[in-house]
């Protein structure tokens, strides 16, 4: 049976006022049923997908697996916060135990991580991270050390990345390229963040469901991060 992955994305825009992270409040599951001889979906909801900890960094995550609930992102997050026992760690210090323990454990996640923490330069600056399997890496800055505002989808199955990606057409002989919708993270503010991300989360959900009169069922979790706060929404 081919997985749905309708419920499985992180929506993140990260902006000059704050990082907001969202995803969706359910789970997919599929059980077998003896009865009607096939696999049948169930959905369960409750199961944390934000994750705080510090009171200063989260992580928001869905787990890929569709048979079974595994809570070992908790596990990891309890054996990393051990070892600062008696401080509070800059997130490059704490990212790379986190990303061995998911690629030594092959934890199947999507994911991010983020908060604030002191840079190169020595100033507080927003860090978002992204997780989608084992490619774990840092993803608001760039090559040459600047800091980035944007939005990313992470996503199993590529929905929303096709949506946003540059397209080409033909027109008689000729083909036109149409760029891609431009994300002026650095313009927008927390709550422009929070509609962007629900805006995606709907519509990927919308585009899962499109040839079916199936209608979602689902509430949206956002998180928001700033130099002074976190609080899930």
């Amino acid at each position: 049976m081919a997985s749905d992955y309708a419920y499985k994305m992180i929506a993140a825009t990260y902006t000059p006022d704050g990082i907001v992270i969202s995803t969706y409040d359910r789970d997919l599951y599929y059980l077998p049923d003896s009865e009607k001889g096939h696999m049948v979906k169930s959905y369960i909801q409750g199961h944390e997908h934000i994750l705080t900890f510090w009171d200063r960094y989260a992580l928001v995550y869905h787990q890929l697996n569709d048979y079974s609930y595994i809570p070992s992102v908790h596990w990891i997050l309890q054996d990393v916060m051990s070892r600062w026992e008696n401080e509070i760690p800059a997130i490059q210090d704490f990212m790379p135990y986190i990303k061995k323990a998911i690629v030594d454990q092959g934890i199947e996640i999507v994911g991010a991580v983020a908060g604030y923490s002191k840079g190169d330069s020595g100033m507080i600056e927003p860090y978002v991270y992204q997780i989608l399997g084992q490619d774990i890496r840092r993803i608001n800055r760039t090559s040459s050390g600047e800091v980035t505002y944007n939005a990313v989808f992470i996503e199993k199955d590529t929905v929303i990345g096709r949506l946003l990606r540059e397209v080409k057409i033909e027109n008689g002989d000729n083909l036109e390229s149409l760029p891609p919708i431009q994300i002026r993270g650095d313009l927008y503010s927390i709550k422009k963040a929070l509609d962007l991300n629900r805006f995606f989360l709907n519509t990927k959900a919308s585009i899962e469901q499109i040839n079916t009169s199936e209608q979602p069922n689902y509430n949206i979790e956002s998180i928001v991060i700033t130099h002074k706060s976190i609080e899930i929404i």
